[in-house]
């Protein structure tokens, strides 16, 4: 063992401490992104009910990560920052494990140089700023391979502890990402030519037990996470709705309902060379330079990466942990995801990167040794990685990510507008994710996600409910196929849709009972309106909603639009909603010969709206000209009525 110095204690301070800084830079300065924002609403979720929600939603991802979050958010005060430290900590003691297991396979200099590059590594950093997985796996590899090193470097039956760790260890890598147990499937073959091999520590067990107990070691560590995701593959396959049935028998999933859960489909390779190359370069630039690198830079970083590992690997020289299983953690993995990569069209090259430990260690020992016997050549090799990840890393930090994806000013304005009572429909389950991150009042929103459901369910949520939020991503309420939004179209009045980036909010309103109809006016085409006067108070990010009656005239009708506006004592207008009539499901060209349209009409007030009296007007004109469609009085907007906003009580 090793005996520790000032050296060792300057690097068990540096080290660190470096590594923090690295990974907690601009943390919270990129937007979260979808597969973030559903980390964050699983975690919202008791175990039974996101296994449920799952189904509904086609999510694949194993809960162990979900639910360490789920901790964490109970402690911390959520919000990007705090929920992605969690990624932070697990990169940090991924640097710390990494450090102590180089030091131990090969010497204080080798694992001082596997410590620094560790904290260095793009991909490391990258995936540490994630609310996601990946950095809890690769905690979780090298977590496995010390421990495994521990157990075959001493008397193995004076290690029980380390058994049971190695179970546990398993079980939060199974439980981070199923891409895991490939390693798993690797460090089986570790064991068994281990156990092949002669004279290894005068072991008291055969081989083959010995490699059984190995396994099922492994097994009880992954099996409760197989399990847990497999009753939500049961139901999957079967269409059961409701919750996870259990005791089921079922059949092996097929090509098509792995399709289902993600692996969207099978690829045609007519040039099946030309997808292992894309394959390993997407892992090279992924893994070795740094997640969304740029191209060019494969041939500097490439040849002095390849210069390293073939100094390591002439040279290799580690009595406890073979130079075949630092080979095997790189190429078992890699040819296993190569193999799928030709099954499925669903496969990233981060779904590796627990692999980079072993390609770091295989750099670390190279430069070590080329410090030893040719300075200068090391000297290049090192330039030229700080080169290149310090350009990598300078241009992550300062980039800010996909603009069109933020959502924090649309949660200011929920924020603003929201009344409690008000029920948040959304589409997709990140979309809550994102909101319980970006706002502090999240407790106070309800929530129907409609993936799974059907009309008739949001009808019995929604029954009570004087407004309605609509959350939606490419789409819009109008759009084909969006059916909560053809709901609500027909039972309540669209306020507004604004649009953020890629994402709409619409609000929907119940229209005020205001009493029976009193008044009426006719349009010189000969269209009639009527309505109940207006006289409401509101306060300011309320909305207003009326209803107003139609009846058509025996002539033909051109297409017009209704404007509802609400104006102040100058006749300036504060804020206004354009729609056809019934929300654009009944357009004035499809009016027949007396027709009786009701069409429910709503604005939203401003946030910042002042104290005083408004008046609501309505009126039409065409959609080609643009033309207001005048009175017979002649007059081209009507006056509803009054909206006053109160002084606030102080």
């Amino acid at each position: 063992m090793p005996k520790y110095n000032s050296y060792s204690i300057r690097t068990a301070i540096l080290l660190p401490l470096v590594t923090f800084v690295l990974r907690v830079i601009r943390l919270d300065y990129r937007p979260l992104w979808w597969d973030e924002g559903r980390n964050i609403f699983f975690a919202n979720l008791d175990w039974q009910s996101a296994a449920n929600v799952a189904i509904r939603s086609g999510d694949v991802n194993p809960p162990v990560y979900r639910m360490l979050l789920s901790a964490w958010m109970s402690i911390v005060s959520p919000s990007p920052f705090t929920i992605r430290l969690l990624s932070v900590f697990f990169g940090l003691l991924t640097v710390a494990v990494i450090y102590r297991f180089a030091l131990e396979i090969f010497n204080r200099r080798v694992g001082t140089i596997t410590g620094v590059l560790s904290a260095f590594a793009p991909a490391f950093i990258y995936y540490s700023q994630e609310a996601k997985g990946y950095a809890l796996m690769v905690l979780a590899v090298v977590l496995s391979s010390w421990i495994w090193h521990r157990l075959h470097s001493s008397a193995l039956d004076k290690q029980k502890h380390l058994w049971w760790s190695a179970s546990i260890v398993a079980l939060i890598g199974a439980g981070s990402h199923y891409f895991y147990f490939l390693f798993v499937f690797t460090q089986i073959v570790w064991t068994a030519v281990w156990s092949w091999l002669p004279d290894r520590n005068k072991r008291r067990t055969s081989n083959i037990k010995y490699l059984g107990k190995w396994i099922a070691v492994q097994m009880f560590g992954v099996i409760p996470v197989l399990v847990y995701s497999w009753h939500s593959i049961v139901v999957l396959m079967y269409g059961y709705k409701g919750s996870v049935s259990v005791g089921l028998p079922f059949d092996l999933p097929s090509l098509d309902d792995l399709a289902r859960w993600g692996a969207t489909t099978t690829l045609e390779l007519s040039n099946p060379y030309r997808q292992a190359g894309l394959f390993f370069r997407d892992f090279f630039l992924e893994n070795i330079i740094g997640p969304n690198s740029a191209p060019n830079l494969r041939l500097m970083i490439g040849a002095t990466v390849l210069v390293a590992v073939y100094i390591s690997l002439k040279k290799y020289s580690s009595p406890t942990f073979p130079k075949k299983n630092l080979l095997m953690w790189v190429f078992v993995p890699s040819i296993l995801s190569l193999m799928f990569s030709f099954v499925f069209s669903y496969y990233y090259a981060r779904f590796l990167i627990f692999v980079l430990p072993a390609i770091l260690l295989l750099i670390a020992s190279g430069l070590q040794l080329l410090w030893e016997r040719g300075k200068v050549l090391c000297f290049v090799i090192v330039l030229a990685l700080s080169v290149v990840w310090t350009g990598h890393l300078s241009s992550y930090y300062t980039n800010p990510g996909d603009t069109t994806e933020d959502w924090r000013e649309l949660v200011v304005y929920l924020d603003k507008t929201h009344r409690p009572g008000d029920l948040i429909v959304h589409t997709y389950d990140w979309m809550q994710g994102y909101i319980h991150a970006y706002t502090e009042t999240n407790g106070a929103f309800d929530y129907f996600y409609v993936a799974g459901l059907d009309a008739k369910t949001l009808a019995s949520t929604a029954v009570t409910r004087e407004r309605l939020w609509l959350l939606d991503y490419e789409n819009t309420p109008f759009s084909y196929g969006n059916w909560p939004g053809a709901w609500m179209r027909e039972h309540y009045a669209l306020a507004g849709t604004s649009m953020f980036g890629k994402a709409s909010i619409s609000t929907f309103v119940q229209p005020d009972y205001l009493g029976s109809v009193e008044t009426s006016v006719s349009f010189s085409n000969g269209i009639e309106m009527s309505w109940t006067p207006v006289e409401v108070q509101k306060k300011a990010g309320d909305a207003v909603a009326i209803e107003l009656f139609f009846v058509a005239p025996n002539s033909r009708i051109d297409a017009y639009q209704i404007f509802l506006h609400l104006l102040d004592r100058e006749g300036k207008l504060i804020a206004g909603n354009d729609i056809g009539p019934y929300n654009n499901l009944r357009p004035t060209v499809t009016w027949g010969a007396g027709d009786k349209v009701n069409s429910p009409h709503a604005l939203l007030l401003p946030y910042d709206i002042v104290t005083g009296e408004y008046e609501l007007h309505a009126g039409m004109y065409s959609i080609t000209t643009g033309t207001r469609l005048s009175t017979m009085g002649g007059k081209e907007s009507v006056r509803l009525g009054l909206v006053e906003i109160p002084h606030k009580k102080s």
